[in-house]
């Protein structure tokens, strides 16, 4: 069976894998792996996965569905901290909106 000779995933047929295919339409380009127990950013400020060099808002949700390691466990394999911010600029961005537009806990209750 072939696999994806960018991230390893296996696949039927070609070279790379759909999600692949996709990240290099999308513009994506594969960057130097992190060294272990550090964060690395793109041009953009998203993390750099250091399993395949990709780069995304939300790297935990690529490392889960690409790699199958979940926060706890992918921060324990690359020897991060807890506190490592795993999220692009974009992302915060947006979280900090959708927080802004909720109402307080008084205004819930009064």
């Amino acid at each position: 069976m072939k696999v994806c000779t960018k991230c390893g995933v296996k696949i039927t047929s070609g070279k790379l894998c759909v999600s692949c295919r996709k990240y290099i339409k999308k513009g994506g380009v594969w960057h130097e792996l992190p060294p272990y127990g550090e964060v690395r950013y793109d041009d953009e400020g998203r993390p750099i996965c250091h399993v395949c060099g990709m780069a995304f808002d939300k790297l935990i949700e690529h490392t889960i569905r690409k790699h199958g390691l979940d926060s706890l466990t992918y921060r324990q394999t690359f020897g991060l901290m807890l506190s490592a911010r795993l999220t692009g600029p974009k992302y915060q961005e947006k979280m900090r909106q959708h927080v802004a537009e909720k109402p307080t806990y008084k205004e819930n209750f009064n």
